[in-house]
Parts: C-alpha cells; structure tokens; sequence
C-alpha cells in the first residue's frame, strides 16, 4: 500500500474521536509488522463495497500539527492503517499496532472529520468583513452580503444528516475494520500459543460490543 505523511495529518489534525477499541498482548513485541499486514490482508478478503486502506507513517514533527491523543501513543516514527470509505468520506478508521516494552500494542479509532475547518470559515468572515469596508452599501443589502454565505457555510459544517441507511453502512464499514484487526490478533495468538488470559481489550464508543 501508499505510504505517505499528508494522508493521516489530515485525518488528525481536527478528527473527532467516536469510538476506540484495542488489545494489548503481554509478551507479544516484535510481531507488530505481521499483524498489521493480517490486517491488510483481511480487509482485502472482505472485499467491502467502496473500502480503501493505505499505510501511512507518521512521526512525531511538530507539536502543532497533532492533538494530544496522538502525541501520547507516538515516540517515533511508526505506521498506521488508515481505513477509508468512499461513501463516507469524513468517516475514517486508524489502526495501529506497535512494540510497547515486551507488549504488542494494538489499537483502532474511529474518527470523524468536520465538514469545513475553522480556519477556512473564520477566514471567509475576515474576507466577508473587508468586504463590507470597501463597499458602500445601504446597511440591509450589506446585512444580507454578510448572513448569507454565512449561514450557507454553517449549514455545510454541520453537515448532511444520516438516515438509518447511512447508518447502517457505517456500522457494517466499521465492523469490518474492527474485524480485521481482531481476526489479526486472533491470528496472531494461535501461531504464538498465546493465553487468552495475556490478552487485555478494551473499548469505547461504537466499537463496544454487547
């Protein structure tokens, strides 16, 4: 798959954290590539309709760049497994596994991204404001320059509501990555004779099951 740094910058720049979900495997380190390929291959096997995946690796850079979740989990540069749908594009799945001491660190999220960033609508009213300076206008033509496109672009950071269809596209998109990662580890702790008992999940959000 594509490697790349824009691709997951983008995704985490402003994402919203909906739901998160991982296991961590007590003597498991070292095998952090092969669970992340079972991963691949597994989302491959679905074959789920307008599901992309791509590696992407990422390094701490600058702190701006990245919120605080992602600060805490990364030390260096390591790779993720971004999981994309093509019907949802702001709806998007990260997988990780990594070495954390003798441990096998494996973790997903679900993340939304908002419709138009805040920079881009507060530049839009700047530009909306030096507009209304240069142009001499009666106050109810210059109020309807200023609300109109305004109240367009809240409407589009909003964003279109879903229906129950939507979501349950999204709920089948994001099972399936859950269960590449899960069927990844399971893999994983039969080649290795691993213990359930050495196996801590955890999850939260739309990855908790009943």
């Amino acid at each position: 798959m594509a490697r790349g740094l824009s691709p997951l910058l983008l995704v985490l720049k402003r994402a919203k954290i909906e739901g998160e979900g991982g296991t961590l495997i007590r003597g498991g380190a070292g095998h952090a590539e092969a669970v992340l390929r079972n991963m691949e291959a597994n989302l491959r096997e679905a074959q789920a309709p307008e599901v992309t995946f791509e590696r992407t690796s990422v390094a701490p850079g600058r702190s701006f760049i990245l919120p605080g979740w992602v600060k805490g989990i990364i030390g260096k540069r390591r790779d993720f497994l971004v999981v994309r749908s093509g019907r949802f594009p702001r709806h998007l799945v990260v997988l990780n596994a990594r070495d954390y001491g003798t441990l096998l660190d494996t973790s997903w999220y679900y993340l939304v991204q908002p419709v138009i960033p805040t920079m881009l609508l507060f530049g839009l009213l700047v530009a909306l404001v030096l507009l209304w300076q240069l142009v001499s206008l009666n106050a109810a033509i210059t109020g309807a320059i200023l609300a109109l496109p305004g109240l367009w672009f809240l409407r589009l950071r909003r964003g279109r509501a879903l229906d129950v269809f939507d979501e349950m596209d999204i709920s089948a998109y994001l099972g399936v990555a859950q269960d590449a990662a899960e069927q990844a580890i399971d893999a994983l702790s039969r080649e290795e004779k691993i213990e359930s008992s050495r196996l801590l999940r955890r999850a939260r959000g739309r990855f908790c099951r009943e």
